[in-house]
């Protein structure tokens, strides 16, 4: 028996992937570390707990562990952004080649966030459901910094995915930049910012 995750949607581990760690971040653009994603899966389902007897519900009110996954873009991502100079912002309404930019980075970032989730989704006990979260449209910065009240529903939806049981997967990706159009938002940026969040 699963127990109901707590209402105000609280969080016992954040974890991070990093992207160098699971891509092949020096070889080819959008090249995946199979190996090594295949590990930190594991790892992760080794330490969510999904089953709890009635004992241990009754007499110790277990419940099972509330996880955040984020991950990096390491080889995906990359090469797209810098290629196209994302990073530096512009217009994306009026600058069609840096729109392009973005396009690509923002496919490229979810590709390999599904296949994180795909790798996880194969470890992972069959009633732990993920929700893949992917920031664009949903975090802000300004200045390259993260505007936590133009993210509030951002933050709102990983709540929302917490409280439904779920596992966030978030990853590293283009966002909407008050000051510069656009900017990269970091896996380790989001990590910060949810662990503020959710402390």
């Amino acid at each position: 028996t699963r127990v109901a995750p707590p209402a105000d949607g609280s969080v016992d581990v954040i974890v991070k992937f990093g992207g160098a760690a699971i891509t092949v971040k020096d070889g080819e653009p959008d090249t995946l570390n199979v190996n090594a994603l295949g590990a930190c899966c594991t790892s992760i389902a080794e330490v969510v707990r999904t089953e709890i007897s009635e004992l241990a519900i009754e007499f110790a009110k277990e419940s099972p562990l509330r996880v955040i996954v984020v991950h990096g873009a390491g080889s995906f991502g990359h090469p797209q952004a810098k290629q196209y100079g994302v990073a530096d912002g512009g217009d994306m309404d009026g600058d069609p080649v840096l729109r392009e930019g973005v396009d690509k980075t923002k496919a490229s970032v979810r590709k390999l966030c599904k296949l994180v989730c795909d790798e996880l989704d194969s470890k992972l006990a069959p009633e732990v459901k993920l929700a893949p979260i992917s920031p664009y449209g949903k975090f802000f910065t300004v200045g390259k910094k993260l505007n936590r009240n133009l993210s509030r529903g951002g933050f709102d939806e990983v709540r929302a995915a917490l409280m439904e049981g779920k596992i966030p997967v978030l990853h590293g990706d283009v966002v909407d930049d008050a000051e510069q159009g656009c900017a990269i938002l970091s896996g380790d940026t989001l990590v910060e910012c949810l662990t503020e969040e959710f402390k």
